[in-house]
């Protein structure tokens, strides 16, 4: 599972990575807080999903929906929201981040 071509219009700069391209698994062993978003399934991380399974980081879940794995994530999960976007809008005011275009083009393009 990769990044698509489709990432060029949210991610001009190229500042996305890719884990098995870019990065590693050990790459992200030291990260403090990991966030999964749109999906809270085991099958839909593909690689990711070692990372999720192995590290020491603080675990969200942002998603809006219905079934889910355990994840073993602090899950944050609404299924009457219409995207994923809108919760990470949410989460961003709630924690006072300023929302410039260069954040909120590539959230809901």
């Amino acid at each position: 599972m990769g990044i698509t071509t489709e990432t060029n219009t949210i991610d001009p700069q190229k500042k996305i990575s890719v884990l098995g391209e870019d990065r590693t698994v050990e790459d992200l062993a030291n990260v403090d807080v990991l966030m999964v978003l749109d999906t809270s399934a085991w099958i839909q991380l593909g690689p990711m999903g070692d990372v999720v399974r192995t590290t020491k980081a603080k675990k969200f879940i942002l998603d809006h929906h219905v079934g889910e794995d355990d994840l073993g994530a602090e899950l944050f999960k609404d299924p009457v929201s219409e995207a994923t976007g809108s919760l990470v809008l949410q989460a961003a005011q709630q924690l006072d981040v300023q929302l410039t275009p260069e954040i909120a083009t590539p959230l809901f393009a």
